[in-house]
């Protein structure tokens, strides 16, 4: 089972920078092209059910898809009450203190509205109906508001306190997904909209106001991920397929000012295809490497289970962050060690656009770790495909997640 939740185009109010909430406006001109541009990379989705919020900018939005949709109004933006039409410099210098709450996370009514616990009450309720009318294997599409992606988001990542804020803006047509993963619901990808372009506009507005930006990628498809063999330290080459993804991902991705990779030849030659295109530096990193896995390196996961099944119940069973293998890392160890890459990378380019090259295990240790989530969590958040990329920003309120697992030539 999988479901996508897609935040509509630019709407008129938000180009203009007035509130919307449950009042209504059109699709901008440019909205209407971001939603010709999500059409055209979800042609081939081919989803078993689509949703929309009834309000003209999420149906409008999909409606470009060219499939039968369904609006129900529970999928509205939050209600602003008496603040909806309003410009936000307007709300900012008549309610200040309350719009600063709100932004705190506080239980704020603003206008008299919904606060964002009454959002997330509905739109859990909401997501709950959806699961029961799908079937395993099912695929539905939900095109709704950037309040309610962000709630689901929070909500499938259990972030039940508003105060703390790890997730950037929802980006205008920006694909969010969530899926069965290992029975239970997990973010699959956050925030896409790579078909708009890379990076995101609010890592832009982020990057202009002095924030560090750096993007993980992970490297291109192995013989070891084929064979479905744990492959932490060990090296191994790309098959064709992964040169094939590595240079899909060249052929569009023109972010980076300086590229970075692990000590293995999987990351070094995935690297290498954007560097080449790009004409970009390329320098390698050991800290960027993947978790360590001890004894189980080279094993395949029948393997582990039965012959290493005291440790596998003590980390799957028992949820207990153990090092993998016996002797490998753990996943704080390797949290740890991303974590300090990413901040000395940010250190040494603050004012450039950095992409490192590295692998699953390590860039979902980081991100759980920027997410406030542990081992016992880890399952909330579900590895990272083959070349996909994650980005990070950096400000004064802390490092928060922009996008997860996105990719144009990924869908």
């Amino acid at each position: 089972m999988r479901i996508t939740f897609i935040r509509h185009g630019q709407s008129e109010s938000n180009a203009s920078g007035h509130w919307q909430g449950q009042s209504d406006s059109p699709l901008s001109e440019l909205g209407r092209a971001q939603a010709r541009k999500l059409a055209e990379r979800l042609a081939a989705f081919g989803p078993d059910l689509v949703l929309a919020s009834d309000l003209s900018r999420a149906s409008e939005t999909a409606a470009a898809l060219g499939l039968a949709v369904e609006t129900d109004a529970v999928w509205r933006e939050i209600h602003l009450g008496s603040w909806e039409g309003m410009h936000r410099e307007e709300a900012a210098e008549r309610f200040g203190p309350e719009l600063e709450a709100f932004r705190k996370g506080e239980p704020v009514k603003l206008g008299g509205g919904e606060s964002l616990y009454d959002l997330d009450e509905r739109v859990q309720a909401a997501f709950e109906e959806l699961v029961g009318r799908l079937d395993v294997g099912d695929h539905a599409v939900v095109v709704a508001h950037g309040g309610v992606v962000s709630s689901m988001t929070r909500s499938v990542l259990g972030l039940s306190d508003r105060r703390v804020r790890p997730l950037g803006r929802i980006e205008n047509t920006s694909i969010t997904e969530v899926g069965l993963y290992n029975g239970a619901m997990s973010l699959l990808r956050f925030n896409d909209v790579t078909h708009l372009g890379a990076p995101g506009s609010w890592t832009v507005d982020q990057r202009q106001q002095g924030a560090q930006v750096v993007s993980f990628i992970r490297h291109g498809e192995t013989h070891a991920n084929v064979a479905e063999l744990w492959h932490g330290h060990t090296d191994g080459p790309l098959t064709d397929r992964g040169h094939e993804q590595a240079t899909a991902l060249s052929n569009w991705y023109e972010v980076p000012d300086v590229i970075y990779h692990s000590n293995l030849e999987r990351a070094r030659d995935t690297a290498q295809k954007l560097a080449e295109r790009l004409r970009v530096q390329q320098m390698e990193r050991q800290d960027v490497i993947e978790m360590h896995l001890g004894d189980w390196e080279g094993l395949t996961t029948a393997e582990i289970l039965t012959q290493w099944a005291p440790l596998v119940q003590e980390m799957f069973g028992e949820h207990k962050d153990v090092a993998r293998g016996g002797s490998g890392e753990t996943l704080e160890e390797t949290r740890a060690r991303m974590d300090r890459a990413m901040h000395e990378l940010m250190d040494t380019h603050p004012g450039e656009y950095v992409s490192v090259v590295s692998h699953a295990g390590a860039i979902k240790a980081l991100a759980l770790g920027v997410l406030g989530l542990g081992h016992p969590e880890r399952d909330r958040l579900s590895f990272v495909d083959n070349t996909a990329i994650s980005t990070f920003v950096r400000s004064a309120d802390g490092v928060r997640m922009a996008e997860y697992n996105a990719g144009l030539h990924l869908l």
